[in-house]
């Protein structure tokens, strides 16, 4: 975890912070959650200046690494967008409330996301994926959708790549 400075993002301070040589942890924590951890905290002061931290551990860190693996093969990827002024905000961790899927998805436990990379379309990502899927720690991928959703929660005794449809 690297702070890379602080930006005013929609009139807020908000500190940048870089996980891995290409990913920021604003691809994964949507814009409501941060902002308010960032800017406010939850009123709970033991946690003094380590609201980043906790942020970071709401992610799976196998999930960033299997991402980042997939960018060192597929090139510019996106996840979230929303530090860029794009609409892309529920697409890694989500929140009870929110609205969006169902609670049980693996996306409340920071255990998926959903992404586009600018070069290739989710089939052939997906196609790399099924055969890869070890070496990239995914246990799941969505199938025959626009975007490609992998997962990298647990599964019990896993023999092959669990794939889902919407």
């Amino acid at each position: 975890m690297t702070i890379t400075g602080i930006y005013n993002i929609f009139g807020f301070n908000l500190h940048r912070v870089q996980l891995t040589e290409n990913l920021f942890l604003d691809e994964y924590i949507p814009f409501q959650m941060y902002k308010r951890y960032i800017t406010r905290g939850d009123g709970y002061y033991g946690w003094g200046e380590n609201y980043l931290e906790l942020l970071c551990r709401k992610i799976n860190k196998n999930l960033v690494e299997s991402d980042q693996k997939l960018r060192d093969v597929f090139g510019a990827v996106t996840i979230n967008n929303w530090w860029h002024g794009g609409g892309a905000n529920f697409r890694g961790l989500r929140y009870v409330g929110c609205g969006v899927g169902t609670e049980l998805s693996d996306h409340y436990q920071g255990n998926a996301s959903d992404k586009h990379f600018k070069d290739y379309d989710a089939w052939e990502v997906r196609d790399y994926i099924k055969k890869q899927w070890r070496q990239l720690g995914i246990t799941i991928v969505e199938d025959n959708v626009s975007w490609v959703h992998t997962s990298v929660a647990w599964i019990p005794e896993q023999t092959k790549l669990k794939i889902i449809y919407p």
